[in-house]
């Protein structure tokens, strides 16, 4: 019976991603060769659809109180000193603390207008950069490819992306973070054409503040600059600009975080926060390299059990050999299989197990949410819609498109698809997670697009020699 079910939702899907296909490449000719009268209405109408499905997900759908996120927003709302917790979590985890400020900050300032739903202020933050990573989406793949329709058909693609919608109530760094991939490609399209010193300089600042602030919500977000930087290192620019940039970027960030090393330090004396509490950074390369590389609880006791961080840190070094080397001794490929369709092969990226629905008296229990058909039919949509994208993706690795004297486009290519194994090496030695991906579902929007073409190119090609090849035998 469930080789039956497992065989029907096989075919269900492998059906499902050639009607996705078919339809996607028709709708990218379609827009492609479209004339828009008025191209602004049609962007702002896409903005309209997207922001009321947003509003229907965060009125139908609420947060479970999982992960670090209940502990952050307690803490943010704790304006009197009384939940002593979060102290103790800024300690073990100060990559949050940026996050908490931002919270705190909000709603600190709502409360001086009277307005206490702290909730619906968390909503709208994360739907309006929700919204930007959609608008830098769409200017990346305009400037990109200097074509206003393919910045559309961007948009458009980004719009059919479901989880982008359930995430709205799930108001974390997730989200919070993925408009700085995008917004990072953007502002480099305009740096690296940039031949006055004085705006060069500007760019590359703005680039090195835009990293960083993205770094504090998010570490990942350095894979995006790290892409960047390998391909303005090996671009034809002059040396000169190059060197400048570079020199720039590196020095504000260099800036940005010894002020960040100085507030952190003063925060921790005013408030009694031991560092050495500090959950070392190897404790999550530990924790990648067990079971299917997420999240562990043995693990997370395991490094808990050391007092200070030194001994954490050593503890997880020793860990860390003794499991690499037992994986070279098994030849163990089986856990790199399980890691990689962990992290990579869930199209809702985790969403549904963050949240629940907001009616009824049963489905607000995660178990009866999940087993409903309703939920089975979007987990079917969902991972259609993402292998069908991986498989795009992957094509734009194997069919090359010669872009003669279309720079931006073959930076953008060359960028995303950095990116994309800077990720997916990345994953394969941290601790990894679907959600983990959200973040850079920009980033793959882009490379999808550039997957299409690519197939496209390759179906025209092929119909065209075959055309000539008639001819010729006539």
């Amino acid at each position: 019976m469930e080789a039956r079910l497992r065989m029907k939702n096989i075919i269900i899907i492998i059906v499902g991603i050639a009607i996705y296909i078919t339809i996607i490449f028709s709708v990218y000719k379609a827009i492609v060769k479209a004339s828009f009268k008025h191209k602004k209405v049609v962007v702002s109408s896409i903005f309209v659809i997207i922001t009321v499905f947003q509003i229907i997900c965060a009125i139908n759908f609420q947060s479970r109180p999982i992960w670090d996120f209940p502990v952050i927003q307690k803490f943010a709302r704790d304006f009197n000193g009384e939940y002593l917790w979060g102290y103790e979590y800024i300690a073990q985890y100060p990559n949050n603390l940026f996050l908490y400020g931002i919270f705190k900050v909000m709603y600190k300032l709502a409360n001086l207008i009277g307005f206490y739903n702290y909730d619906l202020i968390g909503i709208i933050f994360n739907m309006i950069c929700i919204d930007l990573s959609a608008l830098f989406t769409f200017l990346t793949v305009k400037k990109a490819f200097n074509s206003y329709n393919k910045g559309i058909f961007g948009l458009i693609i980004f719009a059919t992306i479901s989880p982008i919608f359930v995430y709205t109530s799930i108001y974390y760094t997730d989200t919070l973070s993925m408009l700085f991939a995008p917004l990072m490609i953007y502002i480099f399209l305009f740096l690296k054409d940039e031949k006055n010193i004085k705006k060069n300089i500007a760019y590359s600042l703005l680039l090195g503040v835009t990293t960083v602030i993205g770094m504090m919500l998010k570490m990942t977000v350095i894979i995006v600059l790290i892409a960047i930087l390998i391909r303005w290192i090996f671009s034809s620019t002059k040396a000169v600009y190059k060197i400048v940039s570079i020199s720039s970027i590196i020095a504000i960030m260099l800036c940005m975080f010894v002020c960040k090393s100085f507030v952190t330090q003063k925060l921790y004396e005013r408030y009694g926060i031991k560092e050495e509490k500090q959950i070392p950074y190897t404790h999550w390369i530990m924790m990648g390299l067990k079971g299917n590389g997420g999240y562990n609880e043995e693990d997370f006791q395991y490094t808990q059990s050391f007092k200070t961080k030194e001994e954490k840190t050593s503890a997880n070094i020793t860990e860390i050999k003794n499991r690499i080397s037992n994986m070279i001794e098994t030849k163990n490929l089986k856990f790199v299989v399980n890691k990689f369709l962990y992290t990579w092969g869930d199209g809702t990226y985790f969403c549904l197990n963050k949240v629940v629905y907001k009616f009824g008296d049963t489905k607000t229990e995660l178990k009866h949410f999940q087993d409903s058909w309703k939920v089975k039919a979007y987990v079917s949509v969902s991972q259609i819609r993402h292998i069908s994208m991986l498989l795009l993706i992957l094509s734009s690795y194997f069919v090359f498109i010669k872009r003669e004297n279309k720079d931006n486009e073959k930076d953008v290519e060359i960028i995303s698809k950095l990116v994309i194994l800077g990720t997916v090496a990345f994953f394969m030695l941290w601790e990894a997670r679907s959600r983990y991906l959200v973040n850079f579902i920009p980033v793959l929007i882009i490379a999808e697009i550039y997957g299409i073409e690519s197939l496209i190119y390759k179906f025209e090609s092929r119909k065209m020699k075959m055309l000539n090849e008639g001819k010729r035998k006539k």
